[in-house]
C-alpha cells in the first residue's frame, strides 16, 4: 500500500459511521463496538497498537470520546510493525510509545507467552 492509499484508508476510519456508505447492520455493528469499547475504558488506558484496522478503530473511538490514552507497539529493528504504527499514530494525532526489541529479547518474550497460553 503506498502512502496516498494508506492516508485514504486511515482517514476513512476517522469518519462518523453515518457518513460512510454502508448497510444499516454494519452501522449498528460499528456503533455497538464503539459503545463496548467506551464501556470497557476505565482508569489508565493503553492500546496495543499496530496501525491496522482493529487497533486503529479502537484508538479512533477512544479519541473521539475524549479519553486520555497512549498507544504501544513493539517490534524488531526495521520492523514494518513499528513503521505502520508510527505512520497511523502520526496521521491520527495519537500518543505512541514503542520499543525496538533485539532478537534475543523477542525470543525470551515469545517463550514466556507460549508458557502462558499452553
Amino acid at each position: 500500500m503506498n502512502q496516498p492509499e494508506w492516508k485514504n484508508f486511515i482517514s476513512g476510519l476517522e469518519n462518523k459511521f453515518e457518513d460512510v456508505s454502508e448497510s444499516r447492520d454494519e452501522k449498528e455493528l460499528g456503533n455497538l463496538l464503539a459503545e463496548s469499547i467506551k464501556n470497557l475504558a476505565k482508569g489508565r488506558i493503553g492500546v496495543a497498537f499496530s496501525g491496522g484496522v482493529d487497533s486503529t478503530f479502537i484508538a479512533c473511538v477512544l479519541k473521539k470520546a475524549g479519553y486520555d490514552f497512549c498507544c504501544y507497539t513493539i517490534g524488531i529493528e526495521n520492523s514494518q510493525d513499528i513503521s505502520h504504527a508510527r505512520a497511523a499514530a502520526e496521521m491520527l494525532g495519537l500518543k505512541l510509545r514503542y520499543k525496538i526489541l533485539t532478537l534475543e529479547e523477542l525470543e525470551i518474550i515469545v517463550k514466556q507467552v507460549v508458557k502462558i497460553i499452553k
